[in-house]
């Protein structure tokens, strides 16, 4: 990359990074979460470099494709949790009987997961599930890459559905 974009990529990051944080915080809850949302949208603009430094106003670009980065985590998110907690009634057995209304109990189901994983497992599994910590939080607090983090939580989540097949 030539000198002038290096320098005009870092101004804009510069400039722009902690108000685009301050924005996806808003959006997500989540400090850790914001930032890695951020960091994604610089990453992808900076793949459209030449896009971008030909556009009118640079800060409105980054703008856009850091709210389009926020819906698809959002997404992301809302389709993990539905993996790990499903709460969707057509899987759910039909009530015996109205002195039962609640036959599959979600401490039953999260007790059988506490059984099932191991230390390290069940500590991923609730910082995710239950806490709602995002990749980048859990690898830092872990002291292991994101990628690490992704794969652990896919073979917690296989681990579960061979014990859990109906939830």
């Amino acid at each position: 990359m030539p000198p002038e974009q290096d320098v005009f990529f870092e101004s804009l990051y510069q400039n722009n990074f902690n108000g685009l944080v301050i924005y996806a915080r808003a959006q997500l809850n989540d400090t850790y979460e914001a930032e890695e949302v951020v960091q994604d949208a610089f990453y992808t603009v900076l793949q459209q470099k030449e896009k971008l430094r030909h556009h009118e106003n640079p800060r409105a670009y980054l703008i856009s494709v850091l709210k389009f980065k926020i819906r698809e985590y959002k997404r992301a998110r809302s389709r993990y949790l539905k993996i790990f907690l499903s709460l969707n009634y057509d899987f759910l057995p039909e009530v015996p009987a109205p002195s039962n209304p609640y036959p599959v109990s979600i401490s039953g189901i999260m007790e059988a997961a506490r059984e099932t994983l191991t230390e390290d497992e069940w500590h991923i599994f609730r910082r995710y599930v239950l806490n709602g910590y995002g990749h980048l939080r859990i690898s830092k607090e872990l002291g292991i890459s994101v990628w690490a983090s992704q794969k652990r939580l896919e073979r917690i989540r296989k681990k579960l559905q061979d014990v859990l097949p109906e939830h």
